[in-house]
């Protein structure tokens, strides 16, 4: 069973559109914040990539990640702490349905390939996807907080391709974004865009994966 379908997360096993946004925007409601909500918006995505020196997603370290907050907490003019912060966001987050068709579809594939994921979130994310997907159920979970590294860098494809010691050709992926797919491509995996509203397309490309 050498052929692996690797997963995203946000876009394809929940919506990573509006009520994204909106749980940020709650969240920091929740804390306290006072602005609107274009510069809540605003101020996160700029802390997000670089208000750690590097993009939160790539933090390894949990007291790397209470530093990332503390700045962003002055940023955004609130008083919570790490943990008052994370709790927050992970019940915000627990609101956002998950596409639990894709979920189950994903777990289907056990008895004929290997299943994984491949993911950028941050640390405070990964009971929440946890949660959605089960994390115990897939042969393989690479998580860009748990490596250092992050889609679309070739670095996070490079590693994930040595760790599994198959073919690239034997590598599907499925991500919402356009730039993680070509860089995907680029290494020689089969990629696909798609989001998870779009689960009969996403089984043909699998059927057609698998045959």
């Amino acid at each position: 069973m050498d052929k692996i379908v690797i997963f995203d997360w946000g876009g394809i096993a929940m919506d990573d559109g509006l009520p994204h946004r909106n749980v940020i925007i709650r969240t920091m409601r929740r804390l306290g914040c006072n602005f609107s909500d274009e510069e809540i918006l605003k101020i996160c995505t700029e802390h997000i990539r670089h208000g750690a020196s590097v993009h939160i997603d790539k933090i390894t370290s949990p007291s790397d990640a209470v530093k990332w907050w503390d700045l962003g907490k002055n940023k955004l003019q609130v008083s919570a702490d790490y943990d008052a912060f994370s709790k927050t966001y992970e019940e915000e987050f627990s609101k956002v349905p998950c596409y639990q068709d894709v979920v189950d579809f994903a777990h289907s594939l056990k008895n004929r390939c290997k299943i994984g994921i491949l993911s950028n979130l941050s640390l405070f994310d990964k009971k929440i996807i946890d949660a959605h997907y089960h994390l115990a159920e897939f042969d393989k979970v690479y998580l860009s907080c748990e490596l250092g590294m992050r889609k679309p860098d070739q670095e996070i494809y490079q590693y994930i391709e040595n760790d599994l010691k198959t073919l690239s050709k034997n590598i599907l992926f499925l991500d919402n974004l356009a730039e993680n797919v070509a860089a995907a491509k680029e290494c020689g995996w089969q990629a696909i865009e798609i989001t998870g509203d779009k689960l009969p397309e996403m089984k043909s490309f699998v059927e057609a994966f698998l045959k």
